[in-house]
């Protein structure tokens, strides 16, 4: 069965109990991906995503990753037209642990400025390697031909003149905006009541 319930700070959460799995998987939802960023901001939401794993407040890079790794669970998050998601999945008996480490990443993110630095390399990296794969090209061609100068004809990952440009106040402006609880749905699956 599925449940829906709109929480007190504007977030979302559903929750589907399935009875016949160990797992529960843990996902926060945010209405904003790359048709979402104005002109200055392309690339920030693909970029962000990068950068909610690179330490929090209360954790360090290490430690995220560690926290999940230690119970045999999965992190991972993606960005999209429309959206960007962070997501878990891990043994049931550790769905607090789960929650925990996602809202931290998502509510506590330091955007260190060293750590920007060195993650524009990595996503202009990305950017040249998307670059070089004809079927990626090819897939591209096709969204600027239909799309025209809309926002969806835009790369997820933004160009590499946009990252480069990316500092901490720009970055963390761009954070504060989007992931806010009235922009979120939280999902959780799994054995759960």
């Amino acid at each position: 069965m599925i449940h829906f319930r709109k929480l007190k700070n504007g977030s979302s959460a559903i929750l589907e109990t399935v009875e016949n799995t160990d797992v529960v998987s843990v996902g926060f939802w945010y209405r904003h991906g790359s048709r979402d960023e104005t002109a200055t901001e392309q690339g920030f939401a693909h970029f962000l995503e990068h950068m909610l794993f690179k330490g929090t407040e209360k954790r360090t890079a290490l430690q995220i990753a560690q926290a999940i790794d230690r119970v045999g669970g999965f992190l991972n998050a993606f960005t999209e037209k429309e959206l960007t998601c962070l997501y878990c999945t891990l043994p049931r008996e550790h769905l607090e642990l789960a929650v925990d480490v996602v809202t931290d990443m998502v509510n506590n993110s330091v955007l260190s400025t060293e750590e920007i630095e060195k993650e524009k390399l990595v996503v202009i990296n990305e950017i040249k390697s998307i670059e070089d794969n004809p079927e990626e090209r090819a897939y591209e061609f096709y969204l600027e031909t239909m799309w025209k100068d809309h926002s969806l004809s835009r790369r997820i990952t933004g160009e590499s003149k946009n990252i480069k440009k990316i500092n901490r106040e720009n970055i963390y402006a761009f954070y504060k905006k989007c992931f806010i609880p009235s922009n979120s749905v939280v999902t959780v699956a799994g054995k759960v009541d």
